[in-house]
């Protein structure tokens, strides 16, 4: 995998995690040089808080690689991610496990930590 797929799939586990109610798709256009990012949940996409995170994601891209595009599209009819090369969605966070015997209130507390790297 290229170096430039490695940072989007980086970008896109940040902001999946930031953003746990929406899910990123995430594919190249080879013709037009750019990677595309579907973004799933409407309502987050338009966020303040999102956009913000996303222009963050972007800036970061385009200073590693500034020869190639980066796009986010939600909803739209015409452009869709058919062949996604990585869907956030689909990534199975892994809870480490602990040597120490608790209660079951305290092992939901500890698994919720390693859920929000």
């Amino acid at each position: 995998m290229k170096k430039e797929n490695k940072l989007v799939i980086k970008l896109l586990d940040w902001l999946a995690a930031k953003h746990s109610h929406m899910s990123f798709l995430y594919g190249f256009d080879v013709w037009a040089n750019q990677h595309v990012i579907e973004v799933r949940s409407r309502e987050g996409f338009q966020s303040e808080e999102y956009m913000n995170d996303r222009l963050d994601a972007i800036v970061e891209f385009i200073s590693k690689f500034p020869y190639q595009g980066i796009l986010f599209l939600s909803n739209d009819p015409y452009l869709k991610v058919e062949d996604p090369i990585y869907n956030t969605a689909d990534k199975v966070r892994k809870v480490k496990p602990t040597r120490r015997s608790a209660s079951p209130a305290t092992f939901q507390q500890d698994s919720m930590k390693g859920l929000a790297k």
